[in-house]
């Protein structure tokens, strides 16, 4: 998991996901240890770990920069990505659920 790989934001696995389940819940896990949260947190949880990890990176870097388009920073697409996906998996919990 990238949390024991000390948060590799370039992990491709984040964004390039096949249909493979096993992959799925990999990135799935992936996306949660980027962002220290649980992979069943909500998608207010996710929100508030996605921004404090842009600004953790955005202290530590000043060339990070998360405003999207072709330019983005890497790191910062890796946490979009890991963003979009677990709130994603939360609406669609949400939606069985109903």
């Amino acid at each position: 998991m990238l949390a024991e790989r000390g948060a590799d934001y370039s992990d491709p696995r984040i964004i390039d996901r096949d249909d493979d389940s096993d992959s799925d819940a990999d990135a799935m896990y992936d996306a949660a240890d980027l962002l220290g949260v649980r992979v069943d947190a909500s998608p207010d949880e996710v929100r508030a770990a996605f921004r404090r990890c842009v600004k953790a990176a955005l202290a530590t870097d000043i060339g990070f920069h998360d405003h999207g388009g072709d330019d983005t920073d890497p790191r910062a697409q890796r946490l979009i990505a890991a963003k979009n996906l677990l709130i994603e998996r939360a609406r669609e919990e949400q939606a069985h659920a109903a």
